[in-house]
């Protein structure tokens, strides 16, 4: 099973052609700033779209403008993981990473009782009911990482997922991310500038120049 890009994105007066296959595998994307790695990563997730081209994963055609054919953000099974740290403010820990549990049709008794087996997998189960206001960079980082995971997606955007990470905690966090991964077989994209990330986690590499 294949994840396969082939077009161009534009936002502005920016304009990149990308051809990125990702198979079952953790795939890097590197490059300098402005060469259109986050852009990527919002056209698979179906936060924008290709100007031109197609974008196919297992077969299913999720985004091709010369037939208008495009799969919602909502069905597509992406978990994603971005720079903003975009957790719900007004609920805890746990329920963060229980929402898109409950999102894929289970309860809330249920979505509770594994989002609280996957924190405590985590080395998270200290945070679980703190508010995402009380959290530091670093502990908001590996929430957005475990939620991302919560419902095993069959597509994985991470988008320099370790940066806020304390060093002494990097090396365990990659290690549980992987085999997460590898549990899940998912279509990972890996953008990070850190080549321990690059050389620790990714089976290929892709550079945007």
């Amino acid at each position: 099973m294949t994840l396969e890009i082939t077009g161009t994105i534009e936002r502005g007066s920016f304009s990149r052609h990308v051809n990125v296959v990702v198979d079952e595998q953790v795939v890097g994307v590197v490059g300098a700033n402005g060469t259109g790695k986050t852009s990527l990563l919002r056209v698979i997730a179906g936060l924008d779209r290709l100007s031109q081209g197609t974008l196919v994963v297992d077969g299913e055609v999720w985004d091709d403008p010369l037939t208008n054919s495009y799969v919602s953000v909502e069905t597509r099974g992406v978990g994603m993981v971005f720079q903003d740290h975009s957790l719900l403010p007004f609920a805890s820990v746990l329920d963060n990473v229980a929402f898109p549990i409950r999102r894929s049709g289970k309860s809330r008794t249920v979505a509770r009782h594994l989002a609280r087996e996957l924190l405590t997998d985590a080395n998270c189960a200290h945070l679980i009911d703190v508010m995402p206001d009380q959290l530091s960079g670093g502990q908001a980082q590996r929430v957005c990482i475990v939620r991302a995971l919560a419902t095993s997606p069959r597509v994985v955007l991470l988008d320099e997922p370790l940066s806020a990470i304390d060093e002494s905690g990097v090396e365990d966090l990659r290690m549980w991310l992987m085999s997460r991964l590898r549990l899940t077989c998912s279509h990972c994209v890996l953008v990070s500038h850190s080549r321990g990330d690059i050389d620790s986690m990714c089976d290929t590499v892709v550079t945007l120049a």
